[in-house]
């Protein structure tokens, strides 16, 4: 990921997997390390949340509303699939 001030960073997983169509594409996640140029607090506990917030979320795209966002659609809202938890922090595949 690379913020505005293009700063980069990103995470490795210890486990990292994609359940099948029966399981909704659920995203599974154990284990990080997270890498970065710049780090400070604030930064490490936003990217902390954003690696592990979508964990165990079904894949949401335009026509399959798989988020927990009540009120809406964050695939459609946000111009692109992902393992939508509430919407998102950062935003990787949309505009």
């Amino acid at each position: 990921m690379e913020d505005c001030e293009s700063d980069r960073s990103f995470a490795k997983y210890t486990t990292f997997s994609i359940a099948d169509e029966s399981d909704d594409y659920r995203v599974m996640i154990v284990g990080m390390q997270l890498y970065q140029r710049h780090c400070c607090p604030a930064s490490r506990q936003f990217l902390t949340k954003f690696f592990f917030r979508h964990r165990n979320m079904r894949l949401t795209t335009r026509d399959r509303d798989d988020d927990v966002q009540q009120d809406g659609d964050c695939a459609v809202a946000y111009r692109g699939g992902w393992w939508y938890n509430a919407c998102h922090n950062a935003n990787p595949n949309g505009l």
